[in-house]
């Protein structure tokens, strides 16, 4: 467990939605609950459930090599990246330091 809770301001969990990964209801339900259009959004996931459930969302993806998945089965994915540690190495890519979406 990451014990980032307290890092966000909007959650949503299976008591959110009706249907799990791959379904989109879970992305959904959060872009909903953090008032956040689609195209605004960015998802980091480790599983193909993950980047299968931002396609159906629209979401872009960033796949993350931590969830023992391969790079064949993230593919889907916009970018994978090594570890949280890269994301972050990479963050300005996808978000300026405004929060503003990059082009």
């Amino acid at each position: 467990m990451a014990r980032v809770a307290d890092q966000f301001d909007t959650q949503v969990t299976s008591d959110d939605v009706d249907r799990s990964k791959p379904d989109a209801d879970v992305l959904h339900a959060a872009l909903k609950k953090a008032h956040v259009d689609h195209e605004n959004a960015v998802y980091i996931g480790d599983t193909p459930y993950d980047v299968e459930a931002a396609r159906r969302a629209g979401v872009r993806c960033i796949a993350v090599r931590t969830g023992g998945w391969n790079d064949d089965e993230l593919s889907k994915a916009d970018v994978i990246y090594n570890d949280p540690a890269d994301v972050l190495a990479h963050l300005t890519e996808w978000y300026s330091p405004h929060g503003v979406p990059c082009e």
